[in-house]
């Protein structure tokens, strides 16, 4: 019988908010009072020239939607995230559109690069 964690599958699946605040360029504070503001919200960002996003319900919970090169993962930091379909379905199209857009320009305005 092998015993191997799923976790060690998937290293996205261990995200910390410290790598969500590093992504963004946030700080604690600011990063706090976004998750805690009552307005769903995501931002999306530029990592190894693959385009991801964090998104928030406003409520503490919070979600990461990382392009991982053929496909992307769906992640939730913390103990929950509320999102609807539709809202999701929305910022997956966004990232299609956004991601072609990057291939074919090299680069997306508002879109950040991480720091590295």
């Amino acid at each position: 019988m092998n015993n191997t964690n799923l976790n060690d599958f998937d290293p996205i699946m261990n995200e910390s908010i410290d790598n969500l605040m590093h992504y963004l360029s946030m700080t604690e504070e600011e990063f706090h009072k976004w998750t805690i503001d009552f307005n769903p919200d995501c931002k999306f960002f530029i990592d190894d020239d693959l385009i991801s996003c964090v998104y928030t319900d406003g409520d503490e919970g919070v979600m990461l939607i990382k392009d991982v090169g053929e496909h992307h993962t769906i992640s939730v930091v913390g103990q929950y995230c509320d999102i609807n379909m539709k809202t999701l379905i929305k910022i997956a199209k966004k990232l299609v559109f956004m991601q072609d857009g990057l291939s074919t320009s090299g680069d997306i305005d508002p879109l950040f690069k991480v720091p590295k």
